[in-house]
């Protein structure tokens, strides 16, 4: 291989390795992350708070005059805040914050402008693959809905196994559907099948990890809202949208542009684990003999998205967790309610 001195050899790492690389990650590029999300987050937010106080200040005034409501305004107003920019934020953040981590994982760290010039022109790519993404949970969750409707008590048999499969292949999907289909040469509709066979090779070490990142951000995020309860005053809340409301937007909005580039970071560095462990990929790009491979400069194997019996196992242990939490939470609230004498 040609020499290069920023290409880092890739290796195996565990999953506490990789979270602890992840804030490693994060923190040595904060501000080309920070500013990133800043530069999505920002606009989306400002339009989309715009847009819903549209809606709100339509609709009130047609309850007010007593009108029946436009329902082409509203359906496109919903569409807006609903459907298309949390769309165009996780295109934007997810594709631009995996490219970033992916090149500064392999050894070269990279400005906004450049992360913005190299990984943007794989985002159409991206959005396609998550509009058929959602297209497949949509329909599977609509094909779930009618075996329920119509054929009641078998529709209930075939119910529970069909939702987990649906819950199993969006987790799995989702979580490498960003690094297949920015970081490797594959249409969508490949990558889908990509990032379903790759994720669900190591599933609970995907799931963990997700688990992990979101337990984390979670605790931070309660403690930051925490604080902006204690310190906002409460004179500021009238009716309408006030001053109040907007600083709340506005401290929401910096807190969700710290945590954002963590999930991305993450699910990158599990993507290049998860290659290397099954497919060699760390030898395989040593054996390009290029400057600076990437995954782009490889053939991507095939897919493995077939279902085998251990799909099946995990599926069943993660319904069986589901329920067993459930269970547990749901007893623990009776057993609050009952002990403060509400029943």
């Amino acid at each position: 291989m040609t020499a290069n001195s920023t290409f880092q050899p890739l290796s195996r790492y565990t999953i506490i390795e990789i979270l602890d690389r992840t804030y490693r990650i994060y923190r040595n590029n904060f501000l080309p992350f920070v500013g990133l999300a800043a530069l999505v987050m920002i606009p989306i937010t400002i339009v989309n708070t715009l847009v819903t106080q549209s809606y709100e200040t339509s609709r009130t005034a047609s309850l007010f005059s007593y009108q029946d409501p436009d329902y082409g305004s509203t359906l496109g107003y919903l569409c807006i805040i609903g459907i298309i920019l949390p769309v165009l934020q996780t295109v934007l953040l997810n594709g631009l914050l995996t490219y970033a981590a992916s090149e500064n994982h392999l050894g070269r760290k990279l400005s906004i402008e450049a992360i913005a010039g190299e990984g943007g022109g794989r985002l159409g790519r991206l959005a396609l693959g998550l509009f058929l993404f959602y297209l497949l949970l949509g329909a599977g969750g609509f094909v779930l809905y009618l075996l329920l409707g119509i054929l009641r008590t078998i529709g209930l048999i075939l119910f529970i196994p069909g939702l987990a499969l649906l819950v199993y292949a969006a987790i799995c999907i989702n979580a490498f559907l960003a690094p297949v289909l920015i970081l490797e040469d594959v249409s969508a509709g490949s990558g889908l099948n990509r990032a379903f066979g790759l994720a669900k090779a190591r599933f609970w070490s995907v799931f963990g990890l997700m688990i992990a990142i979101w337990l984390i951000t979670f605790i931070i995020s309660v403690a930051f809202a925490t604080f902006l309860a204690w310190v906002m005053p409460q004179s500021g809340y009238q009716d309408g949208y006030t001053w109040a409301d907007v600083l709340e937007t506005v401290v929401t909005t910096i807190i969700n542009i710290f945590l954002a580039p963590v999930l991305p970071v993450g699910l990158t560095l599990m993507y290049y684990d998860t290659r290397v462990r099954l497919e060699g990929l760390d030898i395989a790009l040593e054996a390009l003999d290029m400057p600076n491979p990437r995954p782009y400069d490889l053939t991507s194997p095939p897919a493995r998205s077939g279902l085998v019996g251990r799909d099946w196992l995990n599926m069943v242990i993660l319904v069986g967790g589901v329920i067993v939490i459930y269970l547990l939470f749901a007893g623990a609230i009776a057993a609050y309610l009952g002990f403060s004498g509400i029943y």
